[in-house]
Parts: C-alpha cells; sequence; structure tokens
C-alpha cells in the first residue's frame, strides 16, 4: 500500500513525497518535513508513530489495521492533540455499503446476518479489519474468511430470511482504489482542528 499511495501521489500536483522512513531514527526527519502523515504500516508501529506526530503537531491518517483495543484507546487520546483520521478500508463503495446496512437491517429484522471476506495471502490479520467494522454496524452473527492467492479483497455481507436470502457485496479490482481514497482523506484532513475523523464526515463536506 506504501508503494501504491507513493505512486499515486506523484501523479496528482497536490502532493510532495518526503524522504521514506526506514527507521525509527530518521523518523523525527521524515515526519518534520511532512504536512500530513499517511500510515500504512503494521499495527505495532502505532504507538512510535503517535509519539512523533504529537510531538510534532503533524494530522495523521492511520489505514493499518488489526489494532487491540489499546491501539484504538491510543488513537483517541491522540485525536485530543491532532488531527487523526483511521479507516480500516478507504474504499467509496465501502463506505456506501456501510451507510446501507442500517438500512438493510430495518427492513430485514428477521434475517440472520454473516460475513465472508477474501484476501490474499499476504494479509497480515483475520478476519480483516472492514469485516470487524461491518460486523459491529450489522451485528452479524458470524464473520468467516479465506486467503487466495491474486485476491485484493472481497467482503459479502448476507442477509437470510428462511426462503430467501439478500448479499450485498464489494469487490476490489485495484489497489489504487484505497491509495486514491487515503490522498483524499490527507487532502481533507490538512489543516483540520485535533479530532477523530471518518470517512463519512469526508463525504459531507
Amino acid at each position: 500500500m506504501g508503494k501504491k499511495i507513493a505512486a499515486c501521489a506523484e501523479k496528482d500536483p497536490h502532493f510532495e513525497l518526503t524522504e521514506g522512513l526506514t527507521s525509527s531514527g530518521n523518523a523525527e526527519k521524515s515526519f518534520s518535513a511532512a504536512d500530513v502523515l499517511v500510515d500504512f504500516s503494521i499495527s505495532n508501529a502505532l504507538q512510535t508513530h503517535l509519539i512523533y506526530a504529537i510531538k510534532l503537531k503533524k494530522p495523521l491518517i492511520i489505514g493499518t489495521t488489526g489494532h487491540s483495543k489499546d491501539n484504538f484507546i491510543l488513537m483517541e487520546n491522540a485525536a485530543n492533540e491532532i488531527p487523526l483520521l483511521y479507516a480500516s478500508n478507504f474504499s467509496y463503495g465501502i463506505s456506501l455499503c456501510k451507510e446501507l446496512l442500517p438500512f438493510l437491517q430495518k427492513k430485514l429484522p428477521l434475517s440472520k446476518i454473516s460475513i465472508f471476506e477474501t484476501h490474499h495471502t499476504e494479509k497480515k490479520d483475520a478476519p480483516s479489519g472492514t469485516a470487524l467494522d461491518l460486523g459491529r454496524i450489522a451485528k452479524c452473527d458470524t464473520i468467516g474468511w479465506e486467503r487466495k492467492e491474486d485476491v485484493i479483497g472481497e467482503h459479502s455481507i448476507t442477509f437470510a430470511l428462511d426462503d430467501e436470502e439478500i448479499i450485498l457485496t464489494h469487490r476490489s479490482k485495484s489497489r489504487d482504489l484505497f491509495a486514491k481514497g487515503a490522498l483524499d482523506a490527507a487532502k481533507f484532513l490538512y489543516n483540520k482542528p485535533p479530532g477523530l475523523y471518518n470517512l463519512n464526515q469526508m463525504s459531507e463536506s
């Protein structure tokens, strides 16, 4: 994802890339040169990145998934000092799916809800952060997952009734959509006051 974001940023005249972060030793130098920080690394690096972002008063976008409850608490606390946007998925289509779920729940109150997601074999967390987010919104009964070669990401939410079922499916065809979504988030977050932001606020602005 880092490579995809960098490639898309190079094509966008609104962005200029800073020196890449390769070790904790050059973190402060790299962070201080940026207007907005975008983190798609690993969940274990979150605390370090928050420390530097707060110290340097830099807006921070977090797209890494697999976070513990403690990490989410750290994000909430950090948002008191810097603008911070967390999303498990930067796809506009997934955002629409999240908006549709409460409507389907209301219309299908007796349905049994399940989620199934498929990702590439290098995906580190299972189930995906997106599936967990969808599950929380839908209050689903089960979440299943599978890892396959050459699958970018697919999420299906099934509303099962006695004689029929409705399946809402989102299929990612390119990682570029996540990269472009992250860059749109960077534009949105720039110059925002401290606070915890989300993608829905982007669509409303």
